[in-house]
């Protein structure tokens, strides 16, 4: 009786860890404004798809720096991305990693891979998102008029280095 007691509480024990293993933490910028839906029917909520861009902690040679991750949340939390959040803003987020697949209108199998957000929080203040923001936005007014320079002169290239 008693050895049977011992494997019940392992299995309760194994179970917890199995469970605790699923956890995901991110901190990353949205790379986009978030896509948010309600459900219909009589219980509506919402839901708000997002992508984070989280920089990876190692650089290397012809790697990407940074990894998109698909992000979905469900109602107050998705209300809370809907009302605060916007392309840039960046935030940590807590919640487990899900696998999927679908067949897509070509008849082709789809993998999906998302983290399915618990909770999410600012991860910066709001000052040093509003001046990150006004830096971006220069940095983009910058590149279309040297872009537009770049037309206007009807500037070549001729070899690599010449600028």
């Amino acid at each position: 009786e008693r050895m049977k007691d011992t494997l019940w509480l392992r299995c309760i024990q194994k179970r917890k860890v199995e469970w605790l293993i699923n956890k995901v933490i991110l901190i990353g910028r949205l790379t986009r404004d978030p896509e948010i839906r309600y459900t219909q029917g009589e219980n509506s909520m919402a839901v708000a798809r997002f992508t984070l861009a989280v920089d990876r902690r190692f650089k290397r040679d012809n790697q990407p720096t940074a990894d998109f991750i698909s992000c979905i949340c469900f109602r107050k939390t998705a209300e809370f991305v809907e009302k605060y959040c916007k392309k840039g803003t960046k935030l940590a987020v807590e919640g487990s990693w899900q696998t999927g697949s679908y067949t897509n209108k070509d008849g082709n199998k789809v993998y999906t891979n998302d983290c399915l957000v618990d909770n999410c929080e600012f991860a910066e203040s709001k000052a040093t998102a509003e001046q990150n923001q006004k830096m971006i936005i220069n940095l983009e007014m910058m590149i279309s008029w040297t872009f537009q320079m770049v037309l206007r002169t009807d500037c070549h290239l001729t070899k690599k280095g010449d600028i």
